[in-house]
C-alpha cells in the first residue's frame, strides 16, 4: 500500500507533532527557532525546488497548486 504524504504549512502546525513529521524546506523557517521544532526532522534534500518556493512566495500559485506540483516533484525524483 503506498504511503500517505501529507503537506502543511511549519506555521501552521504545532507540537505534539504526529510521528515521522519532517520539515522540507531548503531554509529553516524564519521566526522559528529549532527548539519550537524539536522532535521534526529536516530534510532539505527532498525540499521544493527554488523556482516552485519562490513561486509560492510570491503568490503566482496557490496552496493546492504548491500541493499538486511539489508532489509531482517528488514522483520525478
Amino acid at each position: 500500500m503506498p504511503a500517505t504524504i501529507n503537506i502543511a504549512r511549519v506555521y501552521d502546525v504545532h507540537a505534539p507533532y504526529p510521528a515521522n513529521t519532517f520539515l522540507t524546506d531548503r531554509l529553516w523557517p524564519r521566526g522559528l527557532s529549532k527548539v519550537r521544532l524539536e522532535g521534526v526532522q529536516w530534510l532539505k534534500a527532498v525540499a521544493p525546488s527554488n523556482e516552485l518556493r519562490h513561486a509560492f512566495h510570491e503568490q503566482r500559485v496557490s496552496w493546492q497548486e504548491f500541493g499538486e506540483r511539489y508532489r509531482a516533484e517528488l514522483k520525478d525524483n
